[in-house]
């Protein structure tokens, strides 16, 4: 019994910290929002030239890349459609291990 609450305990404590980012992005309101581990926040407002149509999230790709490319990894994603062709968001959650 004391060796599985000595090795229960070490794998708690060696468990990965990691910090988390979300982009939220609506093509239709050209807009997105970058929110990154629970002290910053940014709205992103894409200038309509750069939107092929409803479901282009080239945008919202281009701001992953950059987030990857800083040491960010992106675990997972999900798409939220409302009633409306108008209201559909692309979400992309990241994570990074914490210094």
């Amino acid at each position: 019994m004391t060796f599985f609450i000595m090795t229960l305990s070490v794998s708690l404590h060696a468990q990965d910290k990691f910090e988390f980012a979300v982009i939220d992005y609506n093509p239709s309101y050209r807009l997105m929002e970058i929110s990154i581990n629970g002290t910053e926040y940014k709205k992103v407002k894409v200038e309509k030239n750069e939107i092929q149509g409803d479901a282009d999230v080239n945008s919202a790709l281009k701001e992953v890349t950059k987030l990857v490319q800083d040491g960010w990894e992106l675990f997972n994603t999900n798409t939220v459609a409302g009633s409306t062709a108008a209201f559909k968001s692309y979400i992309f959650y990241l994570r990074k291990k914490s210094k």
